[in-house]
């Protein structure tokens, strides 16, 4: 890896988009893939941060809280959540 940190941005966003739209759950890969690869270029090292910890949850409950039907955890970003909801492919937030 490099030691440019433009390009260790590039490449952590490459590889969350990768992880974004392979979760092992076709409705979550649509959509967190989705969003991922329209959005993530605009997200800061802190953004990113945020996106991963979101990330790092069981595609099950990952679901839920895109889908509204439990309450997030409240320990998550709900305004990253709130702009996935939001989210609609070929639309700008």
């Amino acid at each position: 890896m490099t030691d440019d940190p433009d390009d260790r941005h590039a490449v952590r966003i490459r590889r969350l988009c990768y992880r974004a739209g392979h979760t092992g759950m076709r409705e979550i890969d649509l959509i967190l893939g989705g969003f991922a690869r329209a959005h993530l270029h605009e997200f800061d090292d802190d953004g990113l941060d945020r996106f991963e910890v979101l990330m790092s949850h069981a595609e099950a409950d990952l679901f839920a809280w895109i889908a509204g039907s439990v309450p997030p955890s409240e320990s998550l970003d709900r305004g990253l959540l709130r702009r996935i909801r939001a989210f609609r492919p070929g639309h700008s937030l």
